[in-house]
Order: C-alpha cells, then structure tokens, then sequence
C-alpha cells in the first residue's frame, strides 16, 4: 500500500549518512565512461523471457459471463469474497468465458467458485454459468499458454524499443 511506501521511504532517509553525502549519480555509475561515449546495450527480442512461478489451484474458469462484463467487474464480485489475496481477471470484454487468476492458493478460492456457481456471488448484478477451478493438465496448459502470450508482448515491446533507438541513431 502507499502508506507502507511511505513508511518504507522514511525509514531509509532516517538510515542515509547524516554528513550530507549524496549518493554516486545513477545516469553515470562508472566514473570511467565520459557523458557522450556511453554504450547502450540493446536487447534482443529473442533474450526476454516470461518466467512465472505458478502454483496449483489457484485459477477459476467462469462461463457465461453477462453482457457488458469488464475485468474491474470481475475483480469487484472477488474482492466482496477474497481481499486480502492478489487476484487478476483475463477476459477481454464481449467474451462469453474468463478466468480469475490468484498468486497464492487460498482456501477461499474454492469457496468463490461454489458462489459463483449457486449465484450467491455475481459479477455485474447477474449469475455465470459455471465457475471450476482448472486442475491438472488443463491448468498446465493455461499457464504454458499465458506464459507465451506474456513472453511474446515482452519480444514485441524490446523490438519496438530497439526500432526507436535505430531510427534516432540515423537522425
């Protein structure tokens, strides 16, 4: 939260040398480079990779999500069950399915999937279909899946990144 921010930030200025010192300029950490010869290293799109350290149990697969749904809807009807766990919605507006993702197992996951399912919990004033927490070879598939779309946006923004720098170079 910001307050632990806040607190955080406080904690290090009260720990930083009382002498007036200040840090070495981040732009120049090596003293040895002059301001005009420095080097960027450029990534290459096929270095970046999505890594994600997944654990079991922790997605809902929803069907039948009601017109005019939106991830903040979603996020919404979880957090009037679950909120003290980090969640996410993956659904894109105007489909039918998504899936609520969590970064920590929780009891209270299964417990949001049955009332979502009996409708005591819904998203945007109406009931889902169905509401089941991927297990086994479906939920590997989801997050090989995700992984890849996640890796293959990182590719596509270091490519742009780099395509930018070319064209300013050749100004």
């Amino acid at each position: 939260t910001m307050q632990q921010w806040l607190d955080k930030r406080a904690a290090q200025r009260a720990a930083a040398p009382a002498s007036g010192e200040r840090k070495p300029d981040k732009r120049n950490r090596d003293n040895s480079e002059s301001k005009g010869n420095t080097k960027i290293e450029e990534t290459t799109a096929d270095d970046v990779e999505f890594k994600l350290d997944w654990k079991k149990g922790c997605v809902i697969v929803v069907k039948g999500m009601p017109e005019g749904c939106d991830r903040e809807k979603i996020l919404e009807a979880v957090k009037s069950l679950i909120d003290d766990v980090q969640a996410r919605a993956d659904y894109s507006r105007g489909d039918k399915d998504g899936k609520i993702r969590f970064n920590e197992p929780n009891e209270k996951i299964a417990e949001l999937s049955s009332k979502l399912n009996d409708g005591s919990i819904t998203i945007g004033g109406a009931k889902v279909e169905s509401a089941t927490i991927l297990d086994g070879e479906d939920e590997e598939a989801y997050y090989k899946d995700y992984i890849a779309f996640r890796t293959e946006q990182m590719r596509q923004k270091v490519k742009e990144k780099n395509d930018r720098n070319k064209r300013r170079k050749r100004r």
